[in-house]
């Protein structure tokens, strides 16, 4: 069942299944595909791109180190340096020169006038370590330094010179100077638009990506629809001609088996529709036919006792029983062209109520007395007393009577029709037995068809047009039954089933 409650076919499952499947692995194909190039790209390209943007950017500035004396840096930064070392050391001696220096300025503090400036203090507690003026200490080597009277750390006067330029040229609060130190010069320059620019390397990237993905779903989606385009061109070849085979893609392979089910159905209806109608129209035919020639017969003998009025009374008597059985023949073929007009227009309605079994299959006899008279064939009923069934009384006689009707048509003179009803918890039975010709096997599967005859030249003297079976067919399957037909040895038996 979908979010929506209607059931899923198949087909849609497997559909859904399979481009789940192709989304998933065409996503993880190009995530895999998109940080590989990023990571390439980023080691290689991204670089010289970066310094090509740099340098197309900004402009290198030039400031000459003689131009910013020690002594003039530590004006413009507000420092003092507290010590000095000989050369970079290891921490530990760092640390120890700073502890000393620290001590010295207290001990100033302590025993100067407290009005004293801390900023004199400081400078009074200076020790420039081996070095006896500022002069004297190389650009490289470490220095203690206390800038504005923050707490005091370790630099090299280089470092102090370059703070000291960015804050002469008023560029360091911006924080997106490169300042280099070329040995004589301080060499910097504005990276404001290059760091802007890198900014939006990660959200270029991210869009990239999210694009790179609407782009993988919208093409999983467009491949996914392709098979209804084939699907639409086959349902349209489908229309146009049913004789061909529907091929479609490998997705599709539920429904092409569906389609083709359907193809082969609509031929099988459309087949059989076609031999009906044709065995119809033959049937009319046969039928016309048959009716000129008892109609021409009746004429002849009417004419003859109408221009002969002195015929004897025996030959009269014999002229006027040829006619009334000319006669009877033709009712009983304008009625069989009325059964088969009410067969093509018939609704088969049920209405049921209880009836009894036994009292229905007398009935049914008593109706066919005179048919089964003539050809010396007895209607024998098997019903037990009582028997109440649930049934549309005028639709099942019209069965059975159909039914023994056929089998007192093809029963053998002097032999005897059984119509025996059975009831169980389950079902109600009737079965109708017959002595004549045996039915073989190949006509036994088409019996119950609508105009079909088991001789394809019509038998004149049955008059059986090949609708009784097949309405008796049509009336136990509205009533949810069935009828089946078995002949061996010279026994035909129709069973007609229906339930409790």
């Amino acid at each position: 069942m979908d979010p929506h409650g209607h059931p899923v076919s198949p087909q849609a499952k497997v559909l859904r299944r399979k481009l789940t499947f192709r989304l998933l692995r065409d996503w993880l194909i190009f995530t895999a595909a998109f940080a590989i190039c990023a990571l390439l790209l980023n080691a290689t390209v991204v670089p010289k791109a970066a310094d090509a943007v740099a340098d197309a950017t900004s402009e290198w500035v030039y400031w000459n180190k003689a131009d910013y004396p020690p002594a003039a840096c530590l004006d413009l930064l507000d420092a003092t340096i507290l010590s000095a070392a000989g050369s970079w050391q290891n921490t530990d001696e760092l640390e120890a020169l700073s502890q000393a220096a620290e001590e010295r300025g207290m001990l100033i503090s302590q025993k100067g006038d407290s009005s004293q400036n801390a900023d004199i203090l400081i400078e009074q507690a200076s020790d420039l370590g081996p070095y006896a003026s500022l002069e004297d200490i190389p650009a490289e080597a470490p220095v203690l330094v206390s800038i504005e009277g923050a707490a005091p750390e370790w630099t090299t006067l280089n470092a102090l010179q370059g703070q000291a330029i960015a804050r002469a040229n008023a560029f360091d609060a911006k924080g997106t100077w490169q300042i280099l130190d070329a040995g004589q010069t301080i060499e910097g320059r504005d990276l404001a638009t290059y760091l802007f620019l890198r900014g939006l390397k990660i959200p270029v990237a991210v869009t990239l990506y999210l694009l790179g993905c609407i782009i993988v779903v919208l093409h999983g989606y467009q491949r996914a629809l392709r098979p209804f385009d084939a699907l639409s061109g086959a349902v349209a070849g489908l229309l146009a001609d049913r004789t061909r085979p529907v091929k479609l893609p490998p997705d599709l392979l539920i429904t092409q088996d569906e389609l083709n089910t359907v193809r082969l159905t609509a031929l099988a209806d459309e087949r059989a529709a076609k031999a009906a109608e044709q065995r119809k129209d033959e049937l009319v035919a046969y039928l016309a036919h048959d009716l000129k020639t008892p109609l021409t017969s009746l004429i002849g003998y009417l004419s003859l006792l109408e221009e002969a009025p002195d015929l004897p009374d025996g030959t009269r008597v014999r002229y006027v029983g040829t006619s009334l059985q000319k006669a009877e023949r033709l009712e009983g073929l304008v009625d069989e062209l009325f059964e088969i007009t009410r067969y093509n227009l018939h609704a088969m309605p049920v209405e049921r109520q209880n009836v009894d079994a036994r009292v229905l299959c007398l009935q049914v006899a008593d109706e066919l007395f005179p048919a089964a008279s003539a050809k010396d064939v007895a209607v024998e009923v098997d019903a037990p007393e009582g028997m109440s069934i649930f049934v549309d009384p005028e639709k099942l006689a019209r069965a059975l009577g159909n039914v023994v009707r056929n089998a007192v048509a093809f029963a053998e003179t002097g032999t005897d029709v059984s119509l025996k009803a059975q009831k169980t918890e389950e079902h109600v039975s009737f079965t109708v037995s017959d002595h004549g010709r045996e039915i073989s096997p190949e006509h036994l599967e088409r019996i119950f068809e609508k105009f079909y005859r088991e001789d394809a030249a019509r038998n004149a003297a049955s008059g059986n047009s090949g609708l009784g079976l097949a309405i008796a067919k049509e009336i136990m399957e509205a009533h949810q039954g069935s009828i089946t037909a078995a002949s061996a040895e010279g026994v035909t038996t129709f069973t007609l089933t229906l339930p409790a």
